[in-house]
């Protein structure tokens, strides 16, 4: 089922000189405003929302932008679910003109959306509306930027990226432009405020209520120029239907990532699948383990993650009925080798204990048989490490 969405776009910056922005340490350049689903989209009252005399941030007061535009994107997001969205030149990369840069941005901006997009509801349907920029380096006849040259460059940078493997949207997404001009339009006037505010977010006006505006980016889709990262990474593995791969990523990332929320996002999108894959992926995730573990020579790191991941994902993907039983008598053992490496026996025969649980609920079917092996082989090595012998030497006559 098709997910529509409105995405309303404005801009902050010169899209011009960014490295000697970044050298006066100023913010770059960015594209950003909010992302809403259709049907709440409609339900706005904007003339109760914004008023009229009060509608571009950059001509506010700084005591209008603490307390009336701050409010104004805190009820956006909390009466109707407004999420924020910016296109970031986060690399303070330059382009032969500003047109250009600000055209790169905005393409490589909502291909990112586009693919996040989809990997969280598979076909969407976006509506874009963005305020018309005039580039007033360039001739009278072209100081506008048109709709046609928003396609072409977005329609350019898709093509680029497929054929590099390096995106896949879903066939039935739909994306479609719109170009307005902002102080004729309040959907771009709400753009505008989320703009001014992301730009100017550590300046004398916000210095009160700091908290309050990092509220605002909390759920907020951030992109930027520079896609090599763990979130497109995760964003694409969902798209192909490549969970394993997207939940090693997403536990073995140095990035800094919202692991509950790619989590629920990964069980939610393995819950809408067949079954017979998600049993493959499962199976992948068992295999894929194994052998991250065994290239990790830290067992500090190792044990980290498998904490982790039992900490988080079997509660998980329990709530949303998941076959995960076989991966967790993987984790498990693995989890106990490493507290008898450690000499933690306290640890391992609690965590052999569990592990003997989830076994009996893998059943006696003959596929599980290595399983019973494995288990038995790692509560013989504990017995021996207890210098239970004896015990060590029945279990072991059992196998």
């Amino acid at each position: 089922m098709r997910k529509n969405y409105v995405l309303w776009l404005d801009e902050s910056g010169k899209f011009e000189n960014e490295q000697l922005a970044k050298k006066n340490k100023r913010k770059p350049s960015l594209i950003g405003g909010f992302l809403l689903e259709k049907k709440r989209a409609k339900s706005i009252d904007f003339d109760e929302l914004i008023l009229a005399e009060k509608n571009h941030a950059m001509d506010l007061e700084y005591s209008d932008k603490r307390d009336y535009v701050l409010p104004v994107l805190e009820r956006v997001r909390d009466e109707y679910s407004g999420r924020q969205v910016f296109f970031e030149n986060a690399e303070y990369a330059e382009e032969d003109s500003n047109r250009q840069l600000y055209l790169r941005i905005m393409a490589e901006g909502l291909v990112q959306l586009m693919q996040t997009l989809n990997a969280e509801h598979e076909s969407v349907s976006l509506e874009v509306l963005i305020a018309r920029r005039q580039d007033m380096t360039a001739h009278i006849s072209r100081r506008r930027i048109q709709e046609p040259e928003y396609v072409q460059v977005l329609e350019k940078c898709i093509e680029s990226k497929k054929k590099e493997r390096r995106i896949r949207l879903h066939k039935s997404s739909h994306l479609k432009i719109d170009v307005q001009p902002a102080h004729e339009n309040p959907c771009l006037q709400l753009a505008d405020f989320a703009c001014n505010t992301r730009l100017t977010r550590d300046s004398l006006a916000f210095q009160d209520v700091k908290e309050r505006v990092a509220g605002l980016y909390l759920d907020a889709y951030v992109f930027s120029l520079n896609e090599i990262s763990s979130e497109n990474y995760i964003n694409r593995c969902l798209v192909q239907g490549h969970f394993a791969d997207a939940i090693m990523e997403l536990y073995t990332t140095l990035d800094t990532l919202n692991r509950k929320k790619y989590l629920k996002r990964i069980a939610q999108r393995m819950k809408n699948t067949a079954y017979r894959l998600v049993k493959s992926q499962m199976k992948q995730l068992n295999t894929d383990l194994i052998a991250y573990l065994a290239k990790e020579d830290d067992f500090e790191v190792g044990e980290k993650i498998l904490k982790r991941m039992e900490a988080e994902i079997i509660p998980c993907f329990d709530s949303f009925k998941l076959p995960y039983r076989k991966f967790y008598f993987t984790l498990l053992l693995q989890l106990s080798d490493m507290f008898l490496r450690e000499g933690d026996l306290m640890s391992a025969r609690r965590t052999l204990e569990t592990c003997r649980n989830v076994q009996k609920e893998l059943g006696d079917c003959l596929e599980e048989v290595f399983s019973y092996y494995q288990l038995q082989e790692k509560e013989a090595l504990l017995a021996i490490n207890e210098f239970d012998f004896e015990h060590g030497s029945e279990i072991m006559k059992e196998t």
